[in-house]
């Protein structure tokens, strides 16, 4: 396992609070990265990150797909 330990810089709303599409946009600057000894002996191209893109919407290195959201 592994976590970004980070400072917030500030938030911002992003449309209207509690309506459909709205949320809130964190910017922090990360100040260390804490991660098992596992970890960091793997291979970064073995790591197979996933980005979260906007609503459903995903993607990996190569891929895009959607994953819907929790009832």
């Amino acid at each position: 396992a592994w976590a970004l330990e980070c400072r917030l810089h500030s938030t911002h709303q992003v449309g209207t609070l509690g309506t459909p599409g709205s949320s809130t946009l964190i910017i922090a600057e990360i100040v260390a990265l804490h991660a098992e000894q596992a970890v960091l002996a793997r291979r970064p191209q073995d790591w197979k990150p996933i980005a979260r893109l906007h609503g459903e919407a995903y993607a990996q290195l190569g891929a895009v797909y959607e994953l819907p959201r929790p009832k």
